[in-house]
């Protein structure tokens, strides 16, 4: 069984102000490593502003943006720590910003 989590997608402090540049930034990587092919930055994109997927925490929020696997070769998840908040939308409430 392969290991979900590679760390070629891990980016801390990264340089992203928007939710759609961090979607673009780990789904290029997800495709340079083999695990999602061309088209999966939009196919996500398009996702998110329809079902959201921010959601709120203590200390901080988190979202989980994804789409339908048509475009994924092999699982994985990815992990994004801004330099600065990215606003997503909540998840069940798409007019909250977290």
């Amino acid at each position: 069984m392969s290991k979900l989590l590679d760390e070629r997608l891990v980016f801390i402090d990264a340089d992203v102000k928007t939710s759609e540049e961090a979607i673009r930034l780990m789904a290029g990587r997800l495709q340079e490593c083999g695990y999602v092919n061309e088209g999966y930055a939009d196919m996500v994109i398009a996702r998110e502003k329809v079902f959201p997927t921010g959601l709120p925490g203590k200390e901080m929020s988190i979202a989980i943006p994804h789409t339908d696997p048509t475009l994924v070769n092999k699982p994985a998840i990815g992990v994004i720590v801004p330099k600065e908040s990215v606003e997503f939308s909540m998840m069940g409430e798409p007019e909250h910003k977290l």
